[in-house]
Parts: C-alpha cells; structure tokens; sequence
C-alpha cells in the first residue's frame, strides 16, 4: 500500500487503490505474506522470493509505459516466477528485460529478440 500511496494519482479514491494493491497481491501469489514485514538487519521478514515479487509488484501498480527488467525471475522458485511472468504478459506495457539461463524460452514469449554475445 506504501508504494501505491506515492505511485498511484491523488485523484484516485483509498478503496480503488487497496483494491489494485489487492488485485495484484492475489496475481503475484503473495497473500500469505500480505501483512508481513518485509524485514531489515534485526528481523527477517518474508522470503527473498517473496520480496522479488513485492519489488516487482512497486514498480508496475501504477501501470508505467516501460519497464526496464534485469532478470525479473532471478532467485524465484518456479511457481513465483511463472506467477512473474504471467503478471507482466497481461500487462500491455514495453519491456525490456535481461534474462539468462536454459528456460528463458521457455518462459517468455519475445515478440523481437536481441541476443548479445
């Protein structure tokens, strides 16, 4: 909700925000860990995965035009990266994402593809 409350327009009410955060929430499988702490030097909070996704989740709840992605599914297991990816293919935004690894195809449709050697 902190990262809404900055994000997302003034103009939009309190329950049309809870309710994106919500929404989003629910499509990046983090309902368990809803109301945990993230975590700092003296308490751990949620899993590393868990804070990928909620990082992920800061940057598109307010539906930026582009997004900039270095490896987005880096360290997830392969539910919450397959939770990842589904979340940004509905998203009709440009993405320009770094990926690296054997699955990469598998997981990402690219409508244009540039590799780097």
């Amino acid at each position: 909700m902190f990262a809404a409350e900055f994000r997302l327009p003034r103009t939009l009410s309190e329950s049309k925000k809870k309710q994106r955060v919500q929404a989003l929430i629910d499509q990046l499988g983090l309902r368990n860990a809803a109301d945990m702490v993230i975590g700092d030097e003296g308490h751990r909070g949620v899993s590393g995965g868990e804070r990928r996704c909620v990082s992920i989740g800061t940057y598109i709840i307010h539906d930026p035009i582009i997004l900039f992605l270095d490896e987005p599914t880096s360290g997830l297991d392969s539910t919450s990266a397959y939770m990842v990816v589904k979340v940004l293919r509905k998203r009709e935004v440009t993405k320009v994402e770094s990926n690296k690894g054997k699955k990469v195809r598998q997981q990402y449709p690219f409508e244009r593809l540039m590799l780097w050697m």
